[in-house]
């Protein structure tokens, strides 16, 4: 699993600027870093900080290899990306588990 997070991040820091910059790029809303993200949810406040808990695929923009995300804000506007809290790990989580 830690390769898997790993090689994810690598991947996010190589693109995100560049996805950063796309005319379509959402300003009021919140977005991954890269890829697609499904089923945010979890948004608490928790020591003076909201944070939100997602699903996302760093690699594209449609579902995939399906990891964890977590951001935080003071102020639901700015968010701080943390890195990556979960992975596939197990064949069944992810049939493209084996791929890059």
């Amino acid at each position: 699993m830690a390769f898997a997070i790993a090689h994810a991040q690598q991947h996010i820091n190589d693109h995100k600027a560049q996805v950063s910059a796309g005319v379509m790029r959402q300003e009021y809303h919140f977005m991954g870093q890269t890829g697609w993200i499904n089923d945010p949810n979890g948004l608490i406040w928790f020591r003076g900080q909201y944070h939100i808990f997602y699903q996302f695929n760093p690699y594209s923009g449609f579902w995939g290899r399906m990891f964890l995300g977590h951001a935080v804000s003071e102020d639901l506007f700015h968010w701080r990306y943390i890195p990556i809290a979960f992975a596939p790990r197990e064949w069944y989580d992810d049939s493209l588990i084996n791929t890059s």
